[in-house]
């Protein structure tokens, strides 16, 4: 019986066909109202009656009339039970039930759960508010495992959830849904601020918001995303992230949707997951606790009518501020467990009551029980004995003549949290004992050692003794003997989930975070644990992200879970950090993560440049430009810096307000979360397409990856202006611009005027702009034909003593396409009445403080010197203070502040020359208030440097030399760098100390020993060392700037001469263009004496395929390194599809050679496009082959890459087999592929391989590149074919003259999973019965479908004889792979009926004498 679409529906199955029953048509249950229910099955006969007024009733079919419950009664729910019939999932009830009863049985007489006997869910014993809350009631969240779920969150391609919330706790969920794979998205609550996670296959997104929630005031919280972008707004503060790495188009989620908290089994799938590391602790083991209310999903309003289930809350918020809902203070009493509830809560079953008979003694008046009870008192993992006091008989036993060993004791459950010792010999097998055991002190009960408060048992007493007793006592009562921990607070644990190895990039920092050190505390939450580094001497650090360089000894363990812990190397290859952590009362053991520093390999990934038009704005995104390490589970700092001046734009990031401003260095993380833009100001006409060259440097820790290009083709605009003439102002504040001054036109079309849109980057910033009396500011549009009709115009609203300059910027649109960025200057005249500024250089010391007297700055106007100065921009390296208060900075001051000398510039002490202070002067009004004219002014402020910078060194390498030979000492070894602003690094001084395997002399005359030379004698090669000695050695140097001084010491290792080649990388040119070779891509380095770089000869020895080398202009396959450094050796490419090319070469230094290859990447337009995956069908392979992939099963294609540039790695490999290359040469054994290209698969040389059977099949991913787009995680399947069709079939029972439908619990095919439906063949039918269909019931089938199976339509039907058992024999085929199971039979057993009168067979006659007495013979008498 259910309650369906609001009416109820009964099922009734008695063994001759299922009959539906429905209540009264119309009547409708689900409005919050009690209604009776009764449902009687009577003489054949099932009727519904409803509120004592409605009843229907149905015929039920056949003879049988008893129904079968061995599987158990289940009201509310079906629990965990799986039953055929319950096929379709329906909602547990949600409602109140107040009385059940079951052929007079009262079901809800207990709620207590009983093993083997009765399972109590997640039930209260009273009927909550809960379920009859309207949609205006707030809902109070009382934890600490509070949540509501709700359906699925249809949200594949954008969702939105609202909330109002209130609450004082500062870690909590608000919502998690999980999705298939790895999808899920989460809101919680972290640190009293509101936090997104979401994983849409793509990686974990985060975004915080910076609004503080946990106050116990009312916040209202709105998320949005999409496949786009993720936003939260919490009350007016709005944060969003671009998703502009997302692969997918939608997010997958899947099961229900939890509010406030999630249940046992989601947070077990949550941890399974890894998600226990990024989500707060009580995400996944907590929940929210306090208000909240008008909830909207997908701006859908929903209540507590809409949830599926509701669990630890409540319809009423307190009124005042916070009130019940601080962290720790729980209102929900005697909570129920979402899994089957605490194991003992009463008595588990009542004792039959004692039925006292006359002749018992008077001790038995009004005796019910035998025991008074008192709970057993033990400590966490201890031990405690058994006393009388515990279980103390109610009457004298001795005065019934019962002694204490009569009574006795049997264990019917065993305690949970530990066990009873039984120190008797034999009792613990017998799990037996006596009151006289108790008395002797021989039962003891052993704590496990675990975290709970309590556990308890139940044992059977009665009394065996020949005295006259109740029969109560002989048969025996039943008790919950109750157990009470008192808990002992264990010392706190570390553990590290990824191994106590610890690897990280060198002189880099890694944070230390919950996938590093995790701590586990049973006895204490994660705000009372702290952390302490034991052996404080490593070289390296920990210190806290709010406070970088300064050395911490301990943190919290909050600090560690949300990541502002993290560990700084510096200086050894190997380190440890011995840690310990407390919780105030205990401390763990030490125990030692050990550091392994690793050698940065830093390479530049993605290099693929942008293609933007004249004027245009590009993202640079993680698939244009990325850098990639060697670094393992550490999230890397990666900074990149622009070493060259950019010619036609601007690299721009976006800051935390929202606003793009130009910079020269900028961070990884800033491309990839989509912060950093490149900008074309080029406001030029240009007769054809340009590039621009973005030249930089990485630097991870101290690794310096140099001379990096990054190109930007720009295709010059069609809309250009013909004409633009400054509009000048001379002695007015107010000007025309018309289409005299400015003009735009299309290159090659004649338009109408009103097509031309004028778009408003910038607006003026000395006044306004206006058209048609409408100012026009960032974003505002006009068009030519206002220019034509109206004009704009420009009303100054600064006030000037001299000749200044204002200027707006706009682009010019037509339709899509636009012109490049234009500036229209303003030029404004002196204005005859402006007061006069008077602004003279302040000169400051570096660090140090200066007065603003009237001498640097004063303004006076004709008749008043009034004037209030509003600071609008700088100072950047220091502050305007007062006299008065010299720590507050100011950003308004007055005439009167300068010539009372209270005004003050204060340096910060940074090695800069100069600053500047700009400012709005205005008259001050003789009611206090300034007037509206404004006057922009400027102090310049030059900082005089003071030499309080010592000498670094930044490059730090080992000097290598050859044996018993010489080396110039030159910057690539040795560097040092003096930040004083005003000082020449070249003038820098070392002073040589001694040198244990050689001499420092000088270049020109060997002869001459230098103790004492500059950088600059470096830099210029004056600088020789000659090697004599030891093999390795050490030299110290003092490095001085005059002031300062540094020591430092060159390691010297003398090896035989070698020559290595270096630094080439990924060299790319423009198809059908040339590019020079710089010796940043190919060069040498060496130990030998190289003194010009006319010594270092190439020569190449396996030209380029598509393309050709020049030197110097003339085809040349010889060249040196001063060739290379000199842009003389170019590249030139075909113009050819290919998007690969290479040379080898070898070069010679001496006599010494190294062999090389040049590899070269040829960029086109196209390859701005994805590439296409065409097919990618699923392969079919026989159990233990071997099949090639072709292109009609793997293809991917790029319209401008040739097959064999298309290149596939193998991210992840086959499981049941391999890949391998089919070669006609190679025999035996082969490797197993790592990656292979289009071109192979075309001609059929890549081939899989089996070696296991699965029937899930095989797979394998790859990611698929051409060099600059790339397809990641395209995922092969396998089809495995079997040799042989294991079909496994179940018997069943029938009841006689009955029908069995045939699922797919009976016949399964256990070892293969086709594809397209496949037949069963009855090869042996049924003797004693057929097979038949539910569309031909009367006829015999020979075969039929697994379809039709799984529809179960395909029955067995006996045929009503008085046989116990059938069989029919099935074989299965599956025509799609040829194959077909062993026949194989089904037994089926026959349930008899008694359904056949008794029929007199033999009646003869019976002759009796008459002294005798005759039983009848059965030969006489027979039915």
């Amino acid at each position: 019986m259910e309650l369906y679409a609001g009416a109820l529906q009964v099922k009734l199955e008695l063994g001759s066909g299922e009959v539906v029953l429905h209540s009264q048509t119309g009547l409708k249950l689900n409005n919050l109202v009690w209604h009776d229910v009764s449902l009687v099955h009577e003489n054949k006969t099932l009727s519904l009656t409803v509120d004592e007024l409605f009843t229907t009733s149905v015929e039920v079919p056949g003879q049988l009339n008893k129904l079968n419950i061995d599987n158990g009664l289940y009201v509310g729910g079906p629990g965990e039970v799986k039953i055929p019939y319950l096929s379709r999932q329906s909602s547990y009830f949600r409602g109140c039930i107040s009385k059940a009863e079951f052929n007079d049985y009262d079901i809800l007489s207990s709620l207590a759960s009983l093993p083997g006997y009765r399972t109590v869910y997640a039930i209260e014993d009273r009927c909550s508010n809960v379920i009859v809350a309207e949609d205006n009631y707030p809902i109070n969240f009382l934890g600490p495992k509070s949540y509501i779920s709700f359906p699925s969150w249809n949200a594949r391609e954008e969702g939105t959830f609202e909330c109002v919330l209130k609450t004082m706790v500062q870690q909590a969920p608000l919502l998690y849904h999980a999705g298939w794979h790895t999808d899920f998205i989460a809101l919680e609550i972290a640190d009293g601020h509101i936090r997104v996670l979401l994983d849409n296959g793509s990686g974990i997104v985060v975004l915080d918001n910076t609004r503080f929630v946990s106050d116990g005031k009312w916040h209202s919280v709105k998320l949005l995303f999409n496949m786009n972008h993720v936003q939260v707004k919490v009350d007016d503060e709005l944060s969003q992230k671009q998703l502009i790495d997302n692969k997918k188009k939608h997010l997958d989620l899947r099961g229900h949707m939890f509010i406030g908290g999630i249940n046992n089994e989601t947070s077990l799938e949550l941890i399974k997951r890894g998600l226990s590391y990024v989500l707060v602790e009580r995400t996944v083991t907590g929940s929210f606790m306090g208000c909240i209310q008008n909830i909207r999903i997908n701006l859908e309003k929903k209540s507590l009518a809409d949830a599926l289930v509701t669990k630890g809350i409540d319809t009423v918020c307190e009124d005042e501020e916070g009130e019940g809902m601080e962290e720790g203070k729980n209102k929900l009493e005697d909570e129920i467990s979402a899994t089957p509830i605490p194991r003992f809560l009463e008595v588990l079953r009542p004792n039959a009551p004692c039925l006292l008979s006359k002749n018992l003694s008077k001790v038995f008046s009004n005796f019910t029980r035998l025991l008074d009870l008192m709970p057993l008192i033990v400590n966490e993992a201890g031990i405690s004995t058994l006393e009388p006091n515990h279980i103390h008989p109610t009457i004298d036993l001795s005065k019934i003549g019962v002694r204490n060993s009569q009574v006795l004791f049997k264990i019917i459950q065993d305690a949970k949290q530990g066990h009873l010792e039984l120190n008797i010999p034999g009792a613990k097998n017998r799990k037996a004992f006596t009151l006289l055991d108790v008395i002797h002190h021989h039962i003891t009960y052993h704590h496990d050692g675990s975290e709970e408060s309590l556990d308890q048992l139940v044992f059977d007493v009665s009394v065996h003794s020949k005295q006259e007793i109740p029969d109560c006592l002989r048969q025996g009562q039943r008790y919950m003997f109750s157990i009470k921990i008192i808990p002992i607070n264990d010392p706190p644990e570390l553990i590290f989930p990824n191994g106590n190895i610890m690897m990280i990039l060198k002189n880099t920092w890694k944070t230390l975070g919950p996938d590093v050190i995790r701590i586990v505390d049973a006895d204490n939450v994660c705000s009372e644990l702290k952390m302490m580094i034991v052996n404080k001497e490593d070289p390296g650090y920990v210190e806290d992200v709010r406070n970088p360089g300064q050395r911490v000894g301990e943190f919290s363990c909050q600090d560690l879970r949300v990541g502002n812990i993290r560990y700084v190397h510096s200086g050894a290859k190997v380190s440890e950090l011995l840690l310990q952590v407390s919780d105030g009362e205990r401390i763990s053991d030490p125990t030692p993560l050990r550091i392994v520093a690793l050698k940065p390999d830093v390479q530049v990934g993605n290099n693929t440049g942008l293609i933007l038009s004249q004027g245009g704005v590009s993202l640079i995104t993680i698939s244009n430009l990325s850098v990639e390490t060697n670094a393992v589970r550490q999230k890397v700092n990666i900074l990149y810096n622009i070493t060259e001046p950019l010619y036609y734009g601007e690299v721009q990031n976006r800051d935390n307000n929202g606003e793009w401003k130009p910079v020269k260095l900028f961070h990884q993380d800033d491309i990839e979360h989509g912060r950093l833009r490149y900008f074309n100001t080029d406001p030029e006409f240009r007769k054809g397409d340009i590039t621009e060259k973005l030249e930089f440097s990485v630097t991870v820790g101290q690794k310096i990856l140099e001379n990096n290009i990054f190109f930007i083709k720009i295709k010059r605009a069609k809309i250009t202006l013909a004409r633009i003439s400054p509009n000048e102002l001379n002695n007015v504040r107010r000007g025309k611009i018309t289409q005299n001054e400015l003009e735009a036109v299309i290159e090659g079309h004649t338009i109408p005027s009103d097509l031309f849109k004028y778009v408003v980057l910038k607006s003026p910033g000395k006044g306004k702009l206006l058209v048609r009396g409408e100012e026009l500011n960032k974003g505002s549009t006009f068009t030519q034909e206002d220019l034509k009709q109206v004009g704009l115009t420009y009303e100054a609203t600064v006030r000037n003593a001299e000749e200044t300059q204002d200027s707006f910027q706009f682009q010019v649109y037509v339709g899509d396409q636009h012109s490049p960025v234009y500036t229209y200057p303003i030029l404004i005249g002196i204005d005859p009445e402006v007061p006069i500024l008077m602004s003279k250089a302040l000169v400051v010391v570096e660090g140090g403080t200066q007065t603003i007297t009237k001498d640097q700055l004063f303004t006076i106007g004709q008749d008043t010197t009034a004037f209030v100065y509003n600071v609008t921009q700088g100072p950047q390296h220091g502050q305007l203070v007062m006299q008065t208060d010299p720590e507050k900075p100011v950003t308004i001051f007055t005439n009167d502040d300068i010539l009372q000398e209270r005004l003050m510039y204060k340096h910060d002490d940074s090695e800069t020359l100069e600053d500047k202070i700009v400012f709005v002067v205005v008259e001050q009004s003789k009611n206090g208030e300034p007037e509206a004219d404004v006057i922009l002014g400027k102090l310049s402020i030059s900082i005089r440097p003071t030499n309080d910078q010592p000498p670094v060194r930044v490059v730090n390498r080992t000097f290598n030399v050859t044996l018993n030979g010489q080396h110039l000492l030159t910057t690539a070894e040795l560097h040092f760098h003096d930040a004083d602003s005003d000082f020449d690094d070249s003038q820098l001084i070392y002073t040589k100390w001694g040198i244990s395997n050689g001499n420092i002399v000088s270049a020109r005359d060997t002869a001459h020993e230098l103790s004492r030379f500059s950088q600059d004698d470096m830099e210029m090669k004056r600088v020789l060392f000659k090697h004599h000695g030891a093999r390795r050695g050490t030299f110290q140097l003092q490095v001085s700037d005059g002031v300062h001084q540094t020591m430092t010491v060159l390691e010297v290792h003398a090896l035989d001469p070698y020559l290595r080649i270096i630094n080439y990388s990924m060299f790319m040119v423009h198809q059908g263009q040339e590019s020079p070779i710089l010796g940043h891509l190919l060069s040498v380095e060496s130990n030998m004496d190289i003194w010009s770089e006319e010594e270092i000869a190439y020569q190449v020895t396996f030209p380029p395929s598509h393309g050709e080398i020049l030197v110097n202009g003339e085809l040349d396959h010889s060249f040196s390194q001063k060739d290379i450094n000199n842009g003389l050796v170019v590249y030139h490419n075909d113009n050819s599809k290919h998007s690969r090319d290479s040379f080898d070469f070898v070069v010679e230094v001496k006599g010494i050679k190294a062999h090389g290859t040049f590899p070269i990447l040829i960029y086109k337009e196209s390859h701005q496009y994805p590439l296409i995956v065409v097919h990618n069908k699923k392969l079919s392979v026989h159990q233990g082959g071997a099949k090639k992939i072709w292109d009609e099963q793997l293809l991917v294609f790029h319209n401008n890459s040739v097959p064999a540039d298309l290149i596939y790695s193998v991210k992840a490999a086959p499981l049941c087999g391999r890949l391998v290359m089919v070669t006609e040469s190679l025999t035996g054994p082969q490797e197993s592929l790592k990656s292979f290209s289009q071109d192979d698969i075309n001609g059929g040389r890549v081939q899989y391989v089996n070696s296991r059977f699965s029937p899930q099949g095989d797979l394998f991913i790859l990611d698929v590149s051409n060099g600059f787009k790339t397809v990641d995680g395209l995922t092969v399947l396998v089809k495995l074919v079997p040799d042989v069709i294991i079909l496994v079939t179940q018997n069943f029972s029938v009841g006689e003259g009955g029908a069995q439908t045939i699922t797919g619990d009976i016949l399964n095919i256990s070892n293969y999973q086709p594809s397209s439906n496949f037949e069963f063949y009855v090869t042996k039918a049924p003797k004693h019965g057929r097979i038949g269909h539910h569309g031909l019931p009367e006829d015999n089938v020979s075969s039929f479908t697994m379809e039709e199976v799984k529809q179960e339509a395909v029955f067995y039907f006996h045929d009503g004889s008085e046989t116990l058992m059938d069989i029919f024999t099935l074989v299965a085929n599956i025509s799609e792979i040829g194959r077909e199971s062993e026949p194989i039979p089904v037994t089926v057993t026959v349930i008899p009926v008694n359904d056949q009168a008794p029929v007199v067979i033999i009646n003869s006659q019976l002759e009796v004498m008459v002294v005798f007495i005759f039983a009848p013979h059965s030969l006489h008498l027979r039915y």
